[in-house]
């Protein structure tokens, strides 16, 4: 039986929050695990960025792994930004 838009929507979703709670936690093997094992139901735009993030994956295990930020300086750049 052939999945629906719904299916589709509904795994894209999961694989998503998967994919955001794995980055949060700065777990990294669990990130390329997902980022291996992709379901076949995750959208084409899904699939796109599953793409970018292979291609950019020992930036993003750097990213995972350094305790610093800039963070602080991107929000003081953006308040200079809006209040000019």
């Amino acid at each position: 039986m052939p999945f629906t838009l719904d299916d589709e929507l509904n795994e894209t979703y999961l694989y998503y929050q998967d994919l955001f709670y794995a980055f949060k936690q700065k777990d990294f093997i669990t990130f390329e695990t997902l980022l291996l094992n992709v379901p076949y139901q995750v959208s084409s735009e899904m699939k796109t960025s599953i793409k970018t993030l292979k291609k950019h994956k020992l930036r993003i295990a750097n990213t995972l792994q350094s305790l610093y930020s800039n963070g602080s300086l991107e929000s003081t750049i953006n308040k200079i930004k809006l209040w000019v």
